[in-house]
């Protein structure tokens, strides 16, 4: 599958503007990209659930929403994710998917944050 046309921050890219994903749309991930988007940052919220991204996208709680498996490297670079500014990684229940999905995005060369957190 090819994800490239589905990258929604390549013509919002600007060096002036701050640009998240969110991986893992559950309790805290969704708290996550309610906040930034709130304070008006161009906010990407995934996850592999795609009832977890459809809820998101029906409460405008991101700019943009993508289903995805964070586990495969290359969803990750055809959806645009490493040319973010910042991912935060918000898999709570299941670690290995979270350290797989940190581990895809530091070789990649972003700038992860890896958070679990109970809201």
């Amino acid at each position: 599958m090819n994800l490239s046309s589905l990258n929604p921050f390549c013509s919002l890219r600007r060096e002036d503007s701050r640009q998240f994903a969110v991986i893992g749309l559950g309790r805290f991930g969704r708290a996550v990209c309610s906040s930034l988007h709130s304070l008006g940052y161009e906010v990407l919220g995934v996850d592999v659930n795609k009832k977890n991204v459809c809820q998101v996208a029906n409460e405008h709680l991101a700019t943009h929403t993508l289903q995805l498996d964070s586990t495969d490297p290359t969803a990750l670079k055809e959806a645009g994710i490493f040319e973010l500014h910042t991912v935060i990684v918000a898999i709570g229940n299941f670690l290995e998917e979270s350290v797989i999905t940190t581990l895809n995005l530091k070789e990649g060369g972003g700038s992860v944050c890896r958070c679990q957190g109970v809201l």
